[in-house]
């Protein structure tokens, strides 16, 4: 990946990514910040789990390569000529089959497991 200075914040851009937006912080929200401790949890030393945050950004501009845009309305991304990059259960595609295997998809299945399935089945052991 080619670095490209940004316009309007630190941390560059990546040339080869057909659609770059630059963002800036404007608040992390801890998620599920209930009564339960997840840095506590048995299985903490397998899992990399410490909390939940979810980000909001402010995005401040908007790169987009010129050869996905609709020819005949330059504000607007051409869907058949943009083939974004998604990931479904930590693996890759297009808009058809897997592109490429996943470094995610080799991680342990434990480290995504949060806290709340054993409290799930505790509760159940309960009722």
């Amino acid at each position: 990946m080619t670095p490209v200075d940004s316009e309007t914040v630190k941390p560059p851009r990546v040339q080869e990514c057909p659609v770059q937006m630059e963002a800036e912080l404007v608040q992390a929200i801890p998620a599920m910040a209930d009564d339960y401790d997840y840095t506590q949890h048995e299985r903490a030393a397998e899992c990399t789990l410490s909390g939940i945050l979810c980000f909001e950004v402010r995005i401040k501009r908007v790169h987009i390569d010129p050869a996905i845009l609709m020819p005949d309305n330059p504000n607007h991304v051409d869907p058949n000529a943009w083939r974004p990059l998604i990931m479904s259960f930590c693996r890759y595609y297009g808009l058809g089959t897997e592109l490429v295997e996943s470094e995610l998809a080799r991680i342990p299945e434990i480290q995504y497991r949060t806290p709340d399935i054993d409290r799930a089945e505790k509760e159940l052991q309960r009722a």
